[in-house]
């Protein structure tokens, strides 16, 4: 609890970066070109996955109409928190298959490319494929230790 109030929402990077580190996981940590890194993609300010092995999502993603921008489609992870999603989160809407015209938010109102729209659906379908086979968890009113207020822990099926 008191790792929460300290670290905030940083706390699942530090704790990511600490996990590494103690599991001696090998990492490339070089300064490299853009998308030539091997650690991560950060969409939509990456527009493909280049060599990465990994995403951040980190920011908000919408696919608007020229010139009105009126919203076609948008995916934010703010908008899939609190328990009833912790218990069976929903599956993620997958991008327009058709995106021809349209532009991203951000980082400028630019075209969606190929590359972003092919790499935004890698992203929420390898999610989707994970959500799909998660079990139904049931809230039974108890608390997890330490008092983390997500998934009852006693009510977690063995794996």
């Amino acid at each position: 609890l008191q790792a929460k109030k300290e670290l905030g929402w940083v706390r699942e990077m530090y704790a990511w970066s600490m996990a590494v580190a103690d599991a001696r996981v090998p990492t490339d940590l070089e300064d490299h070109e853009r998308y030539q890194t091997r650690l991560i993609s950060q969409l939509p300010a990456d527009d493909r996955v280049g060599e990465a092995s990994m995403f951040h999502y980190t920011w908000s993603t919408q696919y608007l109409t020229v010139p009105d921008k009126k919203v076609v489609w948008e995916w934010d992870k703010r908008q899939y928190g609190g328990m009833p999603f912790a218990l069976k989160p929903a599956t993620f809407k997958l991008p327009p298959a058709n995106f021809t015209g349209l532009n991203r938010q951000f980082p400028s109102f630019t075209p969606v490319t190929q590359d972003l729209h092919d790499a935004l659906t890698l992203l929420l379908s390898t999610m989707n494929a994970v959500i799909e086979g998660l079990p139904q968890l049931q809230d039974c009113g108890k608390e997890c230790p330490g008092e983390c207020g997500m998934v009852p822990c006693d009510k977690i099926p063995p794996p």
